[in-house]
């Protein structure tokens, strides 16, 4: 039997290697001077941001998040691009131990608080930046419209959507149905070159499922990856739409996670 605690659970490794893979992509972009030259996103500087850091522990099935992160910066870094990092937890057991287990560099800053009310620094037009979101539950999403309005346009993402039966379903309707907006907030703002990508983990009871922001581009080399190699890290099966690619099934994930089975039925008799 699979065993799971808070921020280490069996898809934590999938999660993890998609982290892992996308950001890495980026890097690699703005680490080759002729790559980034073709890009409307700028390192001026690259910022990445943890909004739900966690303990920074690995496991035996992964990195860290805060360590895929540092570890993809300096190697960017080593190559000469402008980068910063800020690392948040709220907890402040966690945060303790966030601070034992992060390597330090000038360009990392750790902030013990709540990322709700982090206040970005001031960015550059087409500043590059990366988001990381991974609360505990959908409940705890970090991810408001004042962030989202401080971010520039080439502001790329990976969200969890962690919409568990045991919270996000057990909530009133009217309550749940404030997820659509969530999700809007994050794609309604994409300049034309952007796409947002939704997988779900089928057969998963606990309804996880991951929202990314990327380059419209990427959207088919990333959904491939996942598919093929992702599927090393997962015993689950997915279901991924594309907003630009196939915005019915886009759709209709976020309608299998955000409402019941018998809502669901309600709306396909309709």
């Amino acid at each position: 039997m699979k065993t799971m605690t808070v921020g280490k659970s069996s898809r934590t490794p999938l999660k993890h290697w998609i982290l892992n893979s996308e950001l890495g992509r980026l890097v690699g972009v703005f680490g080759n001077p002729i790559a980034a030259s073709k890009v409307p996103a700028k390192a001026s500087p690259f910022l990445v941001v943890d909004l739900c850091a966690g303990d920074g522990v690995a496991t035996a099935d992964c990195e860290s998040s805060p360590a895929i992160i540092t570890k993809h910066l300096k190697w960017a870094a080593g190559r000469g691009v402008d980068i910063g990092a800020v690392l948040i937890e709220k907890d402040a057991n966690t945060f303790s131990h966030l601070q034992g287990n992060t390597e330090r560099h000038e360009w990392l800053t750790l902030i013990h608080g709540d990322a709700r009310d982090w206040v970005p620094p001031d960015m550059k037009e087409k500043q590059a930046v990366f988001i990381h979101s991974d609360p505990n539950s959908i409940k705890d999403w970090p991810i408001t419209e004042s962030l989202m309005s401080s971010m520039t346009e080439t502001t790329t993402m990976l969200a969890t959507l962690g919409c568990n039966v045991g919270g996000l379903k057990r909530m009133k309707l009217d309550q749940r149905v404030k997820w659509y907006d969530h999700v809007r907030e994050v794609v309604d703002d994409m300049p034309s070159y952007h796409d947002a990508v939704i997988i779900s983990l089928t057969g998963d009871k606990a309804r996880w499922a991951y929202l990314l922001r990327v380059p419209s581009k990427w959207t088919g080399v990333t959904c491939s990856a996942i598919n093929t190699t992702g599927r090393r890290f997962s015993d689950y099966d997915f279901r991924i739409g594309s907003l630009r690619n196939s915005r019915d099934q886009f759709t209709a994930i976020q309608d299998y996670l955000f409402l019941t089975n018998a809502e669901n039925a309600e709306m396909e008799s309709c």
